[in-house]
């Protein structure tokens, strides 16, 4: 062993011009050894990675300390009325390959140079003290091809059609959000035009409230309850119904009228003054309301920057509206001479779909995508159709805010893929309430949308409801779904 030693050292000893041992070059060689079997494993993952497919993105919660910069913020829409605020939330993706896993094709993903990354982008509405829903935002960044180096991005609410859009230099990409969209404008179609509403940022938290609290305001008027509303402007009665946080201060409520009700309304009261605010991406709400000394209310009411109305509202315990279901009157015409375009541009008779299955309960829902209020009734429609399934017929009509009819079709396929509407929908206008009743000659008159239309089995027409209250209404949306289950099941028979 000791000549066949020394004969290894002999032919390893030299490399260059320096000495080394037999141990040292054994050393080095399980070095080498061991680098290729992990260069070997690392091929052979990345050759899993590929037949498997693509990697997915992890949620990455807020509060993870994997997630960088804030994540909240709170943007203020400046209206003649003030600040309009809006909570936003961003999630954040990463690739990577996890059980707790969510689908690539559901968000949109963000170029940062040599990273990638993955946002969603959701719209906090806080509902009560204890919930808020999240409306998904989509998300995409463009190049701005006349500023080299400088990008937009833009947060739409497709459905609506409207979006956020803020500018940003190539790297500010991975700053926080608040950051990120320090200011820019918020567009929204209004018929053939687009309005733009300013905004700025704001760092927020995950309980920042909408609205600061107000110090030293004193205390707290006695804003909960019902009340009987009259807005400047308007014939139509009203009816607001408020709830207060005993030591929050915290403020929700909604405003009903005929046609439809103002959705979940959030804000705060201090002293004398209640604040409340909502914003769907189709709406920008402001109220404002001041407790008088004698009980009543002055208020006023901003919608984006386009309308204002004084409204004033006195205590009422039994304030009601009219009855939905009497507001609106069929004219005897059948619809049998009701024909309107589908989503691809074929021309489709109503009665033809309604006579399609055969069944005895049918309803015709007049709506528009870009309208809130009927997107709580297309909930209603889905709900309606899964209980009673194929004893119910449901044939949409949608009264669009453009003649474009491509992008009108976009916009309404949008509304039936959130919705899950799995019913025929043609698109049977312009939203214009005048052209729409001269439009559908079956009705004295369209007067709000939603309209939903109940018919028998020869389709002759058994009732009409006029608007719709949404759940933000409470006890009136549980007495609505009540009745129209009535109605349903009054035509279906025993």
């Amino acid at each position: 062993m000791g000549v066949w030693g020394r004969e290894k050292v002999g032919r390893t000893r030299r490399s260059g011009r320096r000495v080394i041992s037999y141990h040292e070059a054994m050393k080095r060689k399980a070095t080498v050894g061991v680098g290729l079997v992990l260069l070997g494993l690392v091929g052979l993952w990345w050759i899993v990675q590929f037949i498997s497919g693509p990697p997915v993105p992890m949620r990455v919660h807020l509060g993870d300390p994997r997630t960088p910069g804030d994540f909240n913020v709170r943007l203020e829409l400046e209206t003649p009325g003030g600040p309009l605020p809006v909570l936003i939330h961003r999630y954040f993706f990463v690739d990577r390959k996890d059980d707790d896993v969510l689908r690539i094709d559901n968000y949109r993903r963000l170029d940062l140079g040599d990273a990638m990354a993955f946002w969603q982008y959701d719209l906090m509405t806080p509902t009560s003290a204890a919930d808020q829903t999240r409306t998904p935002i989509a998300s995409r960044s463009e190049a701005i091809p006349e500023r080299p180096g400088h990008h937009r991005l833009v947060l739409s609410f497709e459905p609506y059609g409207s979006e956020f859009v803020t500018e940003y230099t190539g790297h500010e990409l991975q700053q926080p959000l608040a950051v990120l969209l320090s200011s820019g404008v918020w567009r929204r179609p209004r018929g053939e035009t687009v309005a733009e509403i300013p905004f700025r940022a704001l760092n927020a938290s995950s309980n920042t409230p909408l609205f600061d609290r107000m110090e030293a305001a004193g205390e707290a008027a006695a804003f909960a309850g019902r009340w009987r509303v009259r807005f400047d402007g308007s014939e139509e009665a009203a009816v607001g119904v408020f709830r207060v946080g005993e030591f929050s201060g915290e403020a929700f409520g909604t405003f009903l009228t005929p046609t439809g009700d103002y959705g979940h309304l959030t804000g705060r009261v201090d002293g004398d003054l209640m604040r409340l605010s909502k914003f769907d991406g189709a709406h920008a709400f402001l109220f404002h309301a001041r407790m008088r000394d004698d009980g009543t209310i002055e208020g006023d009411f901003w919608s984006g920057n386009w309308h204002h109305a004084a409204w004033t509202a006195v205590r009422d315990d039994r304030a009601a509206l009219p009855d939905a279901f009497g507001q609106t009157s069929a004219t005897g015409v059948g619809v049998e001479e009701l024909a309107f375009r589908d989503l691809d541009g074929t021309p489709r008779r109503v009665a033809d779909l309604l006579d399609a299955g055969g069944v005895p309960a049918r309803v015709l829902y007049l709506f528009g995508s870009w309208c809130p209020n009927c997107a709580d009734a297309g909930a209603e429609m889905k709900r309606l159709k899964e209980k009673y399934g194929r004893r119910l017929t449901i044939v949409g009509l949608a009264f669009e805010q453009t003649e474009d009819f491509e992008r009108s079709a976009r916009q309404v396929r949008l509304y039936t893929q959130r919705h899950g509407a799995d019913w025929p929908v043609l698109i049977a206008g312009l939203s214009d309430k005048d052209r729409a009743s001269a439009e559908l000659p079956v009705l004295d008159r369209v007067r709000a949308y939603p309209t939903t239309i109940f018919l028998d089995a020869d389709n002759a027409i058994v009732a009409v409801h006029t608007g719709f209250s949404g759940p933000a209404t409470g006890d009136e949306h549980r007495r609505l779904q009540r009745r129209f289950e009535t109605v349903v099941e009054g035509l279906i028979g025993p």
